[in-house]
């Protein structure tokens, strides 16, 4: 965090638009799609211009096999009503896992579970495990309202004037 307020380490994110990566992509207050079919959950973000496309009962591939990824590789399954991911493969070098800096490696996994908890929220819990930077798995846990009053707009990449939407009950941009 010290080396971000300095200078010293550049968020790329911010300062060259690069997409977000997990699971800071779930901090933003900018609108985001789900679109659902049987063979895939594909899942469209506002900032950034960010999506992802997890392929739905594949198996998941060997993590040296695969081409690095802001956002990772992902591969889904139902698991009763939740949608559960295993995400492997990130381009480390230029995302964080949050805003404050956090840093990850080649070796990060993360498994997501996205469950609808009535017809309003979304509860997305992300476990992160990177062994060389965390001593444990930890939990990041999110809970999303849907709102009529935000739409999804065109894609937004940061380096472009983007429509404020600091007017909206809850949002900091």
């Amino acid at each position: 965090m010290a080396q971000l307020r300095s200078g010293e380490l550049e968020d790329h994110s911010r300062v060259w638009c690069s997409p977000d990566g997990l699971p800071r992509v779930w901090q933003q207050p900018y609108p985001f799609r789900i679109v659902q079919t049987p063979e895939e959950m594909v899942i469209l973000y506002e900032r950034n211009a960010m999506y992802r496309v997890i392929p739905v009962d594949v198996p998941v591939g060997d993590i040296n096999d695969l081409f690095p990824y802001f956002a990772g590789n992902a591969y889904g399954h139902w698991d009763g009503d939740t949608f559960a991911t295993e995400v492997l493969g990130f381009k480390t070098y230029t995302t964080f896992l949050d805003d404050t800096g956090l840093p990850s490696t080649f070796d990060l996994h993360i498994a997501e579970r996205m469950t609808k908890i009535d017809d309003t929220h979304l509860e997305v819990v992300v476990t992160i495990t990177d062994p060389a930077v965390y001593a444990e798995p930890w939990d990041a846990r999110f809970v999303f309202t849907k709102r009529d009053d935000i739409s999804h707009f065109d894609f937004w990449v940061c380096g472009e004037e983007h429509r404020d939407i600091s007017s909206v009950e809850g949002v900091t941009p």
